[in-house]
């Protein structure tokens, strides 16, 4: 069996933010896994077979891994909601943002999604949530 195969991550994996990036190692792992647990139970060692607390071990970890990506997924819906909520707060509010090492002062004007990132408008321009210093 090619190892080179298993290592090499999956089509589509993507490190355009860290969340898609611990999703994708996830996704990784698992399909990795499988592949070597397949591997395993295909071929087995006829002088060494495998134990079955070992392969309950390794149907164990799966599921935990299964769980893991499950909380991974619903922890980042909950965090965008979040975000949401906390940008939606500010609406009617003044506030002070640092743009390009400046502070900029006004009323939120209404906050956009776009792209994954929460977006405040401020007298028609848009800064990111994260440049926030002070509300009033």
């Amino acid at each position: 069996m090619d190892v080179s195969t298993l290592m090499a991550p999956t089509a589509g994996t993507s490190a355009a933010s860290t969340t898609e990036a611990a999703s994708s190692l996830f996704r990784w792992s698992k399909d990795t896994f499988l592949k070597i647990l397949v591997a395993q139970l295909s071929h087995p060692d006829p002088f060494s077979p495998p134990k079955p607390e070992t392969i309950i071990s390794e149907m164990s970890n799966l599921a935990l891994l299964e769980q893991m990506m499950r909380l991974t997924s619903s922890l980042d819906s909950f965090s965008r909601w979040l975000e949401l909520g906390q940008g939606a707060s500010l609406v009617g509010k003044r506030v002070t943002v640092e743009a390009d090492g400046s502070a900029v002062t006004g009323t939120v004007e209404k906050v956009r999604l776009e792209d994954g990132k929460i977006r405040l408008v401020i007298d028609g321009r848009e800064y990111p949530l994260a440049a926030v210093k002070e509300v009033w």
